[in-house]
Parts: structure tokens; sequence; C-alpha cells
């Protein structure tokens, strides 16, 4: 089997993928990708005019891809999952606040104008014991999990409808900005069985200039009972957060895009502090036990030298990274 054989393009004029890929045990393969939804198709989706400056929407799908089938075998789209309280003719018509299992379709983060980009997920997670995708969204500010058992047609209704979600309740229609938990993170990813905090959610919050100006790496554990996600009496979903790196946020370093967080199997926590292009191992104690800064890169003429809010980013940034053990099969044909 050639490298044609395999090659799967997720690019026209109404999808386009982006950001991220998840390998599946099964050797399928998931695919991040946007949407792209006229100016006609959100208006009818209830969306507010006033933030549709690009006369167009991209809202995130998941397409699944069988390299062996040579086809998609499952997708699940945003767009079958919105509720929105601005029209109610339409059959997405609901309390915002009372339907945390969808997804609003008129929210966007403070100060925002509703760029076309409009929930930005920025990677793709896979819990082969829960069956289960996670999605980053950072201009939601949360993460998302969702049920990969269904069918592509179950997926469209109930069953697609969010599990879990967590960083920003005021996405929907909850707490305030004192509540929210996460700031446009990046990376959330399950710790794999066998490693200290098994099962919890390790995510690299970002941080805003304006808000809060510094990054931090959390650890959450959702709350779980009989296998489903609890909400409070309150209605928002319940988890507690550790904070995993820095202990004390006075001098922390700041990291306005990209970047990650990964557990290693010895309980430290990788870091990637993208614009910075450097990597760091904590220790549980947050004590810095290893560090290093890439210097491969090459600067082109659209080498970017800010992130969209002015911070500098350096020219050897880095999206992320993740340690690999001497023994990964794929490591296996390198020379010493």
């Amino acid at each position: 089997m050639t490298y044609e054989d395999v090659r799967y393009d997720v690019a026209d004029d109404r999808s386009m993928q982006h950001h991220d890929i998840e390998p599946l045990p099964n050797g399928n393969v998931l695919i991040l990708a946007w949407e792209r939804k006229t100016q006609a198709e959100a208006l009818a989706a209830g969306r507010n005019p006033k933030l549709l400056p690009d006369k167009e929407l991209w809202p995130e799908q998941i397409i699944e891809y069988s390299p062996s089938l040579r086809s998609v075998v499952w997708e699940w789209h945003v767009w079958d999952h919105l509720v929105q309280e601005r029209d109610p003719s339409l059959a997405n018509y609901g309390d915002v606040s009372s339907r945390p299992e969808k997804i609003d379709v008129n929210y966007v983060l403070p100060g925002s104008i509703g760029e076309a980009d409009w929930n930005h997920a920025n990677s793709i997670d896979y819990n082969a014991e829960l069956d289960q995708i996670m999605i980053s969204s950072r201009s939601f500010s949360e993460f998302w999990i969702i049920d990969h058992g269904t069918t592509t047609e179950e997926a469209r209704g109930p069953a697609g409808d969010l599990l879990f979600r967590y960083g920003n309740p005021a996405a929907y229609g909850k707490g305030g900005a004192v509540d929210q938990q996460l700031f446009v993170q990046h990376n959330p990813n399950w710790v794999p069985d066998g490693y200290p905090g098994a099962g919890d959610v390790v995510v690299f919050s970002n941080g805003l200039p304006e808000t809060r100006g510094y990054s931090s790496v959390e650890q959450v554990h959702p709350a779980v009972v009989d296998g489903t996600y609890v909400k409070d009496p309150n209605g928002e979903f319940e988890a507690t957060s550790t904070r995993v790196y820095p202990k004390k946020t006075k001098g922390a370093r700041f990291a306005a895009i990209i970047s990650g967080a990964q557990r290693l199997p010895n309980g430290n926590t990788l870091i990637t502090y993208g614009p910075q292009g450097l990597l760091v191992e904590v220790d549980p104690s947050g004590r810095q036990v290893w560090a290093y800064q890439n210097t491969h890169y090459t600067v082109r003429k659209d080498t970017p030298r800010e992130s969209g809010a002015g911070v500098p980013i350096d020219p050897w940034w880095t999206f992320r990274s993740e340690r690999y053990a001497p023994s990964y099969a794929g490591l296996a044909s390198l020379e010493d």
C-alpha cells in the first residue's frame, strides 16, 4: 500500500481540515474540519446578523476516515447540536441555560465580533475505554466531550449532544466571569491508564492579556456517576480542578497561543510554551527538572511575529510536543 492509496484530503469549498487529527486503535483517523455555512444558513439557524462580519460561519465537524476502506465511516457536526434564544419560530429555540448539552449559536467570547472561525477547535483526543472524543474549543474557552459509540445518524440527534463541557459556564448561560476556569486553552487530553491521575484531563490554559496574564496547566477531574457526567443543582457540569503548574502565579510564563501539556508515566508533566518554543518538564511539586528550547526553524515571509492580540511570538515557535519512550515502535527505524 502506497502513500497515495491512503491519502485523504479534506479541502474544498465546503470543508477544510485544520489544527489536529487523532489516530484510532482500529487504524482509522479522526479529523477536525471546518464546515462552511453561508450567511443564509447561519441566519436560518438563529445566528445574530450582527455576529456575521464575514458573511459566513465555519462550525466544526469531525470526520472519521478509514484508510483500509478508503471512505468516511462516521461523522459528527456542531451544526446538529445548536440552541438559540433569538428566534422562537425556529426548531432549535430554547433557554440556553437549561440546555448545557447544546451549543449556543450566538455565543462569542467577550469583545469578539463573531469571526467566521466561530468555535476554533484546536485539538482532538480519544478515550478508547470510554469510546469518547474530546474537542478543545478555543473561542469558547471550553473543552467538550461527545460519544463516539453512535452511528452517524444517531450522532445527528440527542445521542450526539455534549456529554460534558468544562472551562467557561458563561458559554451555556451559567455563572459569570468569576466562574471561568479556562482561558483560550489548548491540548486537553486524557491521562492514560496506569499514569498518575489516570482518567483525568490535563489541559494548557493559555490566559488572556487583559483578563489573566499568565498561562497554567490544569488537571480536571469530571464528576461521573454510573458512567454519566454529573450536573450540580444549578445545571452546571461538576468537576474539580488542580493546578499542575505554576504553583505560584507571580512571574509565571505567558503563552498567548498554541502550547500544550502531557502527563508522563512517572507523574511528571511535559509542558510546551508554544510562542517561545520552550519545552519544560515539571515534577508533581512544580519543580522544573528539564528544559529545552527549539533551535530548528525557518523564518519565512509569512512567519508571524505576534499573536492576534499583539503578543510577541519567537520565530522558533512550536505548536506542541509529546514525549515517546525509546521502545516506541515508530522509532524502531531510527539509527542511534
